[in-house]
């Protein structure tokens, strides 16, 4: 199961977030401010990263760090930081290197 939040905007609002830990949530595009959701809602749930799209897992993770900063919760902020870092890292790996290539051309691992 998934949850799109795709192009909304999240402003002022309490988000209360209690899914399984099977569902995933698609931020792509999503303007947080002011935006109350506990990091134990979004721990291992963003859906990017699940695929290995790193590069855009890596700027959800912006987004909620500078989300949890502007309302004062440095801990879920240092926590989001963490995880912008290491989607940094991984995108630079040959995997997703290999796996952007792919996509670029529309070309498959049988291709080669």
């Amino acid at each position: 199961m998934k949850i799109y939040f795709k192009g909304t905007i999240l402003e002022n609002i309490f988000l209360n977030l209690k899914i399984g830990k099977n569902v995933l949530i698609y931020l792509e595009k999503t303007l947080l401010r002011n935006t109350t959701v506990s990091k134990d809602y979004l721990e291992g749930r963003i859906l990017q990263e699940k695929k290995g799209n790193f590069s855009d897992a890596k700027d959800i993770y912006v987004i909620l760090k500078n989300n949890f900063n502007t309302i004062g919760r440095y801990d879920y902020a240092g926590w989001a930081f963490l995880k912008e870092k290491e989607m940094e890292r991984k995108s630079y790996s040959y995997e997703a290197i290999k796996r952007r290539y792919l996509m670029e051309y529309g070309l498959t691992e049988d291709s080669f």
